[in-house]
């Protein structure tokens, strides 16, 4: 999403603002759905909405802007994320009613909190990898990355606060407000008491201005500063995940109303009313199974985890299209290098080397492999089932009879996963005849691409034997996403290799579209190769010979996660 757009929309906003208007009959769904209601104890940003709203200044101010923001997320929906540089935010966070702790001890808790937003928001949350049991009831849904860094800042702080060069933005017993327009121009995060048990509450959608984050005094970070202790089940920092995504217009999963009132977020499902504790995997409402882990319910901390892509989406949209502008320049009060050299510390985590042998499947071991997936399917089928191990060897003896296609990948840390493997051919023989495969190729082949939204990035194609190209399409036209593009061929015996490939190296689904590639012979399906491929894709067959193998991804994104099934054959 390019610097430029965003800058442009931003200044005709305010040239809009800058008319001032009366109450008007534009009834924004972000105004008609606030009331008193809170919906229990966790979070009262919709009761905090609720009166806010009740100031016409900030009624037509807010009104405006959101109106704003859903037309410039609808004009730049098919924009490119970039997450190579992302966006600093700079942070101060204010203690209030605080004692019997020292600064040194306040400091380390608001770090630890940083840590926590920089993790669930750029979906390196280690507990995220509970995603990969959970992604296959949720149809095409993923986590998201929201291309985003918390910061402490640590220069040219506002005066009168006793904060030296260098020192970090914390301040104690000071600010006695959930506002402070000496902190204008930095996200800030209020520690203090709130009555009647509440955790937490922000505005929906926050505006740089001294505003900010509202966070109980037991509901903060982890561990324990005097009087500032994280309780159970809210002692995992979370509760400022979920505020800050008020702060950045997500509401709550389930829209603040009933089965008939959306998020709206396209990749959440309907939810009838906020979670509780820690439901079971698979409980649903509205005929559709609820994503209570998502940190906009109201599920205990250590059972939420993840925010969708729809929903990271938003919030980058909101940070870079809106906040930024408001914002400090984090190179003048933040300590740039040590926001760098976090987002680098990323294992490296190569792919394993797959071998099967009858109904033994083994792969060699990546040294910085916290767990293995095998990924598998029918040679027919479209759907890859996956099974996840520690192990670097299974046996595939309870698959029932067949031909199967198998592949599999490490995983190096929580949202880190290597290139897949190439793919093998597993023959599965009740009879004891687990040797190579009896289907043969014919040379009637047809290949079938389904486009995402950037169709100009695209051209595939087939090369022969000798790596010559012998059939080249593309690139297409934009804005093309489902459109099917059909080539059928009559090629003699002979080895070929079909290609994909994407120019801006993102393949061609997910987040734009749902895209695909499709080899088949006689009608029959040989490969699919999923979209997420990164810059390119291969699949080599032999007309006249048996099923072949892939034969690489490259730059397959990391935050693609196949789906998973709870029936583990292995």
């Amino acid at each position: 999403m390019s610097v430029t757009k965003f800058n442009s929309a931003f200044i005709i906003f305010i040239l809009i603002l800058s008319y001032g208007c009366q109450k008007d009959n534009l009834q924004n769904a972000d105004i008609d759905g606030f009331t008193s209601e809170d919906f229990g104890k966790r979070c009262a940003s919709n009761s905090h909405m609720y009166e806010l709203v009740q100031n016409p200044s900030f009624y037509d101010a807010h009104t405006q802007k959101m109106s704003w923001f859903e037309k410039f997320l609808n004009d730049n929906k098919n924009e490119k994320s970039n997450c190579s540089s992302p966006m600093v935010i700079p942070v101060a966070v204010h203690y209030n009613g605080v004692s019997n702790t020292t600064m040194e001890c306040l400091i380390e808790m608001a770090q630890r909190q940083i840590d926590i937003l920089n993790d669930d928001f750029n979906g390196l949350n280690p507990d995220l990898v509970n995603w990969n049991t959970a992604q296959s009831l949720f149809g095409g849904s993923n986590y998201g990355n929201s291309c985003i860094r918390f910061c402490l800042a640590s220069k040219d702080h506002p005066s009168g606060f006793g904060l030296a060069q260098g020192d970090v933005a914390v301040t104690a017993n000071q600010i006695e407000s959930d506002f402070s327009s000496s902190w204008a121009g930095y996200l800030n995060i209020f520690v203090q008491p709130i009555g009647g048990g509440i955790l937490g509450y922000s505005s929906l959608g926050g505006n740089g201005n001294g505003d900010g984050v509202v966070i109980n005094l037991f509901s903060f970070s982890t561990g324990s500063c005097g009087n500032v202790s994280a309780q159970y089940p809210y002692n995992e920092g979370r509760t400022l995940t979920h505020e800050m995504g008020h702060y950045f217009t997500l509401r709550h999963i389930w829209g603040d109303g009933g089965c008939g009132v959306d998020d709206g977020i396209s990749d959440t499902p309907l939810q009838g009313s906020p979670s509780a504790g820690c439901p079971q995997l698979g409980t649903g409402t509205c005929n559709s199974v609820d994503m209570h882990m998502n940190f906009m319910d109201y599920t205990n901390d250590e059972c939420m985890y993840m925010f969708s892509e729809g929903q990271t989406f938003r919030v980058k949209s909101y940070t870079e299209g809106f906040l930024q502008q408001r914002l400090k320049n984090p190179s003048l009060v933040c300590d740039l290098s040590t926001i760098n050299s976090d987002a680098e510390e990323q294992p490296s985590c190569n792919a394993p080397q797959l071998q099967v042998n009858g109904t033994d499947v083994s792969w060699s071991e990546v040294s910085s492999s916290t767990a293995y997936q095998i990924d598998y399917k029918a040679q027919n089928e479209t759907q890859w089932q996956s099974a996840t191990f520690s192990s670097t060897a299974v046996s595939a003896e309870n698959l029932p009879d067949g031909i199967y296609l198998i592949r599999v990948r490490a995983q190096c840390g929580a949202g880190v996963w290597s290139d897949f493997s190439s793919i093998e051919t597993l023959v599965i023989n009740a009879n004891g005849n687990n040797s190579d495969p009896t289907v043969f190729i014919s040379g009637n082949i047809t290949l079938k691409l389904t486009l995402d939204n950037y169709g100009s990035e695209t051209t595939f194609g087939l090369k022969d034997q000798s790596g010559n190209i012998v059939e080249s399409f593309g690139p297409f036209s934009d804005n093309t996403n489902g459109t099917e593009i059909t080539e059928s061929f009559s090629l003699p015996n002979q080895t070929f290799t079909f290609f994909i490939e994407d120019s801006y190296g993102d393949g061609i689904c997910c987040e734009y579209g749902s895209g695909f590639a499709q080899i088949l012979f006689d009608n029959t399906l040989l490969q699919q190769i999923d979209g997420s491929f990164g810059s390119s894709a291969e699949f080599q067959f032999t007309v006249g010979g048996p099923v072949g193998g892939l034969m690489g991804y490259t730059d397959k994104p990391s935050s693609i996660i196949p789906k998973t099934s709870s029936n583990n054959p292995f």
